[in-house]
Parts: structure tokens; C-alpha cells; sequence
């Protein structure tokens, strides 16, 4: 809306035959230079807006200075300027080039790594240059993307000036938003230009994801892995080399004026070397292979070698008959004055004589054969162990109850495919693949006219030191003269882990429930000490127990040079070493939150762009282009343009972006009341949210001080 004012209407401002220049401000009156055209528009109406209406020459000149630049000259408008604007290609190219940048910067970041993950360690010259190269990755990646938001948050940033009025200390935050933090903490422009602010803030958010990315590769001890030659103990049992089965067992001359290693090819097998006694009790006793001393600390390695081994099955018809007829026989002799009642546990080695059927009646060779073997030669005896023991079992209808087990356990030849794994003091033994079982070893039947098989003596003596931790009984006894009840073990099971067999579990029940008023071995509470049995044997049967104690044993032999000699194997040498560790989930979030709201800012950006059908930056010649409007001048003295402090008075004027009388666009003042010079003073004092109104708090304490005078 418009009105005519006259000079009668504006007291002190003179319009009469005036010149004014197009957009210049009416409070401040320009000079008229002498040697000015007539044709320049004169003033003919004033807006409440604050734009100066003038009436240009019919020749539609521009001014455009001259090329010494000390005076206008004008030319005429071509028909270019009056085209519509066509939004500068350079500017949303930039924002997506940027953008995709950053996507690209970042994949090749997360492949760098990849391909360092797991990689040594190097020197130190190394481990910096690499964490240089991820950390310039980081800094590519943050600049691309900030510089993409940077693009939109311009373009938003002129669409919301186009419609908003804002203070010069706003403009101020807003053009520096991105690049200054302080600007970030001006509550006008969070209020006024809350979609660029938050952009402006997502713009500072993305210097984050260059301090978490580089951090994702990072350095843990691994190990390396090398193939070598090591010298490794390696069992040598199946030999007749002199110097090797003598470590086994111990053998007599059967011919007089016998010279070992000369003339002595016919020996009688005495029994075992302490060596193995040792070695194969230490290993029953703890139920586990004795530690083998490795050349390297950390190492593996396979070896395939003969030994021996036992297998254990249910006795046939014939044994088992003989197994109960000489378990009754011994039951039937007392014991001083006691007598055994029940049996839980009968083992025995039997001799030639009772495996061909023959009917023993004496008690001595019944304890001969359930006790541990004396050294004597004997080419009675045998390579077998017999036992009887009951186990339980449940019916259908769940009761339990028990059943006498029979059972033969028998002396092999075997093939062994061993793998040996040794960590940082621990060993871990399993089979490659079970063992290969070839042929029974029979105790060996020496005489003067046949060559000493020595490899069966060695076997054998394995077999003698195995039954040694095996043989003897386990029962309940009564005092046949008070009739108390009592429980025995007379076997050198007590000593061993075979203790915790479930084959064992009656015996103890029944134990158990011997010394308990009205117990029975279904209500049993079993013992500490048996808890730790049981786990010692790892709830397995007798049989299975056995195997497994022969396997132990004879892995046992290679804690022993003297048994198991050194050869010279390929063995996987494992070191411990620095490595790259590369936290990827870490960097996928870091990089996938910020390209995800530079997607955001981009589309934003798109959308301004096409709102105002334009292109924005904010360097200087776009502020140049954008403060046109002649009345801006009035915002600064003469001595205050461009240099600190900005005058208050200044920083609250309020300026908005918008079409300009003339064409084009501008920043104009919006505080001013171009009719009243009296009206613009009053706008000029006026505070915006930005400034805090100092000395208000003075006239609050001066109201209520005169409140109090008066009714105080």
C-alpha cells in the first residue's frame, strides 16, 4: 500500500526538484552533483515500507561505471537481464560431488583396514605410517561431508532469509554457523532459523566420525604360525634293538656264560623295569598323561608309531563260570577270623593252566594270581586280565537293582596316529583316528632253542605294570565272632582314578548304608570324597576306564627319553605376536550415521535450491551483491566500516532478504518507518531477543523501593 506525501507532510525533509538514486534512503539527502543529468527520476511516493518509489527515464538506462571507475556511465538493459535466472549448475553438482566423495573416502577406509586385519605388527616407523593413512582417510571423509552440509545449509540459509527477519548480530551467527562454535550458542537464530541452525549443528556433529575411525584399527597379540624341524619324542616299543627293549623289561640268560649284547639271543622275560612301574602308576594315580617336554613352548605335530594296547569285553560262558568258580573259592577261605560275604570287585591275571580249563582248589593260587606279581620267571602265566563286579540297572518300571558284569580284558599290537598340541605349558593329546588294532600279543614261552622275541617281553611288560594297578578285590566282610559287618579293598584301585567308576557305585552304596540306622542304598547321600572320585573318572565304566588307562600309559612312555628316543619331525611352530585387530561394526556406525544425515542435509539442500530457483554461497561477493540497498549505509558511521566492536545499535537492526524496486534482491531494513523520522529512532532503540535489556533490573528495584516508601 502506498500514499502521495508532500513536503508539508515530512517537516525537514526537502523533495523539491531532488534527486534520489534508486533504493538510496530519503533521511539522509544526497548531494546533487552540478554536472547530474535532468533525466535523473525524481521522487514521487513514499512506502511505509521503507522503499523510495521513482520515476525512471523512458529509456530504461542502467549505470555502470566507466573504465577509469570514477564516474557512472549508462547502457541499456539487454534482454539477457531480464531472463529468468537459471540455478548455476557448479553449486548443487559440488554438494553431491562432495557427498559421494565421502561415501567413497569411507568404503576404501573399511577396505584399507580389511585388508590389515590380522596382518603383524611392524616396527614402529610401520605402525605409524598406517595409522597415518587411516587417520587421512578419516579427515578426506569429514571434509567431503561437512563441506556437502555446508552447501545445503548455504542454500537453506538464504531460503529462510527470504521470508524471515532477522537482527545483524543473527545474520552474524547464521553466516558463520558451520565454522564458528560461539555462533552456534545465539538463540535468535535457533529461534528464527531453526531447520539452518540444526543444519549448521549437524555440520559440527560430523568432525565426530574422524575421532571413532581411526581408533577401529587397533593392535591385540595373535599368534604366527611356522612350519619346522624339531626333535620330538617318539615311543620305541616293537623293537629287538638291544639298547632299547632292555628299557622296558628285564630278561635272564637261559644258556650259561651268557655276555649281553654278544651271545645272549636266548633270555627268559623276569618281569618290567622299574621305569615303567613308576611311570605307569604316576599316570593311573592321576587318571591323566604325564607332561611331555616340548622343544618349543608353543608347538603341535603328529606322529604315527606301534604300541600297545588293551581291549576289554564281556567274558563268554566258560570264563565267566571259571571267573565265579574261583571267586567262591576264594570267599570260602577265611581270613584269620573273618570272613567275606560279598563281593564287590574280583580282578585276576590268570595262568596257562586255569585259561585251558583246569580246576584250581587251593587258595594260594588264588591269591597268587589276584595279587601284584613278584619278578620270577614264569612262562605260566598271562597277557590277560579277568574281573567281576556288579552294575546297576533299572527295569521298565524304573527300579534298580544290580547285576553281576564278567569281564576279559586282552593284550594288542595297535597303530597309533597321535596329534600332540602344546600351549603355553599345556598339553592337549587326541587321536588322529582311532586306533588301527592288529594282532594279540601272547605271553611269551621262552626256551633255550628259540630266538627271544624281545618286543613281546616289552609288551608284556606293559601288560604286567597295567594289571599290577588292576588285580585284587573289594567286598563286605563279617567278624565271625561278634558278626559285626565291615567294608575292605584289598586292590591297588584305591590308589588310582578307576576308584570313580559307576561300576564301583554298590560297593560304596552299600557301604554307605552299612553305618546309617534304617537306611538302604536308595536313600544315600553320597560322600564329599566320592563326589571328587567320581569326577575323577568322569562317570565311565570299568571297561572304558582300562582302555583308556592303557592309552594314557602308553603316551606316558614319551615323558621318557630313555623309552621314547628323539626323531626329528615337521612340527607347526606358533609364536606369539602383535596383530591388527579391525573393529569394523565400529566404523560401519560411525560412517553410517554421518553419511545418513548428509543424505538428509542433501535433500534439504535440493529443496532450497529449488525453492529459490537460485544458487547461494556466503563468500564475500555474494554478501556484496546481497547489500545493494543504499539505506544500509546508515547502519555505520564513518569511522566504525568493518572493524570491531560491531555498535550495538547495529547488531539490533532488523534486515530481511527481499526484491529490491528496481529488480534484483537485497538485504532492506525492516525496523525503519521511512514516513517519521521521530517513529525510526524509537525502532532503531529497540531491543531484540538477542541483546538482554541491561538496566532493567535497576527499574524493578526502583518500583518496588517506591512501593515500599509509600506503604511502608
Amino acid at each position: 500500500m502506498t500514499s502521495e506525501v508532500t513536503a508539508k507532510d515530512m517537516p525537514g525533509l526537502v523533495v523539491d526538484e531532488t534527486a534520489v538514486s534508486p533504493g538510496s534512503s530519503p533521511l539522509l539527502i544526497p548531494q546533487v552533483a552540478a554536472n547530474e543529468s535532468e533525466e535523473q527520476p525524481r521522487i514521487t511516493q513514499i512506502r511505509r515500507i521503507g522503499s523510495v518509489s521513482s520515476a525512471a527515464p523512458s529509456s530504461q538506462e542502467t549505470h555502470q561505471r566507466n573504465v577509469t571507475g570514477s564516474e557512472y556511465v549508462p547502457r541499456q538493459s539487454s534482454s539477457s537481464d531480464v531472463e529468468k535466472k537459471k540455478i548455476y549448475w557448479r553449486s548443487p553438482a559440488s554438494m553431491i560431488a562432495c557427498f559421494f566423495i565421502g561415501i567413497f573416502v569411507a568404503l576404501g577406509h573399511h577396505l584399507y583396514y580389511t585388508s590389515l586385519k590380522a596382518d603383524l605388527v611392524g616396527n614402529e616407523d610401520e605402525q605409524q605410517r598406517k595409522l597415518r593413512y587411516g587417520t587421512t582417510f578419516a579427515f578426506v571423509t569429514q571434509v567431503s561431508l561437512v563441506g556437502s552440509v555446508g552447501f545445503a545449509y548455504s542454500q537453506w540459509l538464504w531460503k529462510t532469509l527470504r521470508t524471515t527477519r532477522v537482527s545483524v548480530q543473527c545474520l552474524d551467527s547464521a553466516f558463520s554457523a558451520d565454522t564458528q562454535l560461539i555462533s552456534m550458542f545465539n538463540p535468535e537464530m535457533w529461534w528464527k532459523i531453526k531447520l539452518g541452525s540444526l543444519l549448521a549443528l549437524l555440520a559440527w556433529c560430523l568432525q565426530l566420525p574422524s575421532l571413532i575411525t581411526p581408533a577401529t584399527l587397533g593392535v591385540i597379540p595373535g599368534t604366527q604360525a611356522i612350519n619346522t624341524t624339531a626333535e620330538v619324542p617318539r615311543l620305541l616299543i616293537s623293537t629287538n634293538d638291544t639298547g632299547q627293549y632292555s628299557r622296558f623289561e628285564y630278561s635272564a640268560p637261559l644258556l650259561p656264560d651268557t655276555v649281553e649284547g654278544l651271545n645272549n639271543t636266548n633270555n627268559f622275560f623276569v618281569g618290567p623295569r622299574t621305569i615303567i612301574s613308576r611311570l605307569s602308576s604316576a599316570t593311573a594315580t592321576t587318571g591323566q598323561i604325564l607332561p611331555i617336554h616340548p622343544q618349543f613352548t608353543n608347538m603341535s605335530y603328529s606322529l604315527q608309531f606301534f604300541g600297545p594296547t588293551v581291549k576289554c569285553g564281556a567274558a563268554n560262558s566258560t570264563q565267566a563260570a571259571i571267573i565265579d568258580r574261583l571267586l567262591r573259592l576264594k570267599m570260602a577261605y577265611p581270613v584269620d577270623n573273618f570272613t567275606e560275604q560279598t563281593s564287590a570287585y574280583f580282578g585276576f591275571v590268570p595262568n596257562e593252566y586255569i585259561m585251558s580249563g583246569g580246576e584250581v582248589t587251593d587258595i594260594e593260587t588264588v591269591n597268587d594270581i589276584s595279587n601284584i606279581r613278584m619278578q620270577q620267571p614264569a612262562n605260566t602265566s598271562s597277557n590277560q586280565l579277568w574281573t567281576t563286579y556288579q552294575r546297576y540297572f533299572w527295569n521298565a518300571s524304573g527300579v534298580r537293582y544290580t547285576e553281576v558284569q564278567h569281564t576279559v580284558c586282552r593284550l594288542f599290537n595297535a597303530s597309533y596316529d597321535v596329534n600332540f598340541d602344546f600351549r603355553a605349558g599345556n598339553q592337549t593329546i587326541s587321536k588322529n583316528q582311532e586306533l588301527k588294532t592288529l594282532n594279540e600279543i601272547e605271553y611269551p614261552q621262552d626256551n633255550p632253542f628259540t630266538l627271544t622275541n624281545y618286543a613281546a617281553h616289552s609288551y608284556s611288560a606293559f601288560m604286567w605294570v597295567l594289571t599290577d594297578q588292576l588285580v585284587g578285590s573289594m567286598g563286605f566282610w563279617i567278624d565271625n565272632t561278634t558278626n559285626r559287618k565291615f567294608s575292605s579293598i584289598s586292590t591297588p584301585i584305591e590308589h588310582n582314578s578307576l576308584l570313580g567308576s559307576v561300576d564301583l557305585d554298590p560297593f560304596f552304596d552299600y557301604n554307605d548304608a552299612l553305618y546309617r540306622q534304617n537306611a538302604t542304598t536308595l536313600n544315600k547321600t553320597m560322600s564329599d570324597q566320592r563326589v571328587e572320585d567320581k569326577a575323577l573318572a568322569k562317570n565311565k565304566t570299568l571297561n572304558a576306564l582300562i582302555e583308556e588307562l592303557s592309552f594314557n600309559v602308553t603316551i606316558s612312555f614319551m615323558s621318557s627319553t630313555l623309552l621314547s628316543p628323539l626323531v626329528n619331525t615337521t612340527v607347526l611352530r606358533t609364536t606369539t605376536v602383535n596383530v591388527y585387530s579391525y573393529k569394523h561394526k565400529s566404523l560401519f556406525l560411525a560412517y553410517g550415521l554421518a553419511i545418513l544425515t548428509t543424505l538428509i542435509a542433501n535433500i534439504l539442500g535440493i529443496i532450497a535450491y529449488l525453492d529459490n530457483g537460485s544458487a547461494h554461497d556466503r563468500n564475500f561477493s555474494a554478501i556484496l551483491g546481497a547489500t545493494r540497498e543504499a539505506q544500509l549505509k546508515e547502519l555505520f558511521s564513518d569511522d566504525d566500516h568493518g572493524i570491531l566492536p560491531v555498535p550495538k545499535l547495529t547488531k539490533r537492526a532488523l534486515l530481511k532478504f527481499r526484491n529490491m524496486d528496481d529488480g534484483g534482491w537485497s538485504f532492506r531494513r525492516t525496523d525503519v518507518e521511512m514516513g517519521e523520522e521521530r517513529s525510526w529512532r524509537i525502532l532503531m532503540q529497540r531491543r531484540t531477543s538477542v541483546v538482554p535489556r541491561h538496566g532493567a533490573w535497576r527499574k524493578k528495584f526502583v518500583f518496588w523501593r517506591v512501593v515500599g516508601e509509600k506503604y511502608g
